[in-house]
């Protein structure tokens, strides 16, 4: 796919995204003790990307699956990016937070799927994916299940811009409450 299509086509696509879906995230990133997010595969990187920007503002976040994660509290908030909103570990860890009475954002291509239900709040990223095999991300993998065609990682490029929108938002709140300080110590 040339670049200017690539562009063109995540245009589109975050276009659909609603205005009040970014504002609902951003208030509930904000208000939340903790942050966790999960994901797999390129979804679970744009995760990790997202998290690396809320640790830099001083928020308390976790990877899903790394060593140090605590434990997930009631009110604690967990965001989970998923395409196609059925990835199994995904879909488990979510079900977990609910269990343990966290929140649960979701960023998802899929409308109706199995994490938009059990989720608190869902933002759809309306991109095209393809029909994959199974839903275990690692058993695909394994067994060399042929990786998602170029125009597929509209999703995960929606979702890296979403987040990425969310983090300049949260960034000017921080730094509307916090004048007298420097976003990162020396």
């Amino acid at each position: 796919m040339e670049i200017t299509n690539l562009v063109r086509e995540i245009v589109r696509v975050t276009k659909k995204i609603k205005q009040p879906d970014l504002v609902s995230f951003v208030d509930q990133v904000q208000k939340a003790q903790k942050v966790y997010v999960t994901g797999e595969g390129r979804s679970g990187l744009v995760a990790k990307s997202f998290a690396v920007r809320l640790a830099r503002l001083g928020k308390m976040v976790y990877v899903v699956g790394e060593t140090v994660t605590p434990p997930i509290a009631p009110n604690d908030l967990l965001i989970a990016v998923s395409g196609s909103g059925e990835t199994k570990t995904v879909v488990e860890t979510v079900k977990i937070c609910r269990v343990m009475r966290g929140n649960v954002i979701s960023l998802t291509a899929t409308e109706k799927s199995s994490i938009t239900r059990i989720s608190h709040f869902s933002v759809v990223i309306q991109a095209h994916l393809p029909k994959r095999l199974g839903h275990i991300y690692h058993l695909r993998e394994l067994i060399g299940v042929p990786e998602r065609p170029p125009v597929a990682s509209i999703f995960e490029l929606a979702s890296l811009i979403f987040l990425e929108a969310a983090a300049f938002k949260l960034e000017a709140i921080w730094q509307r409450n916090n004048r007298d300080k420097r976003l990162l110590p020396s």
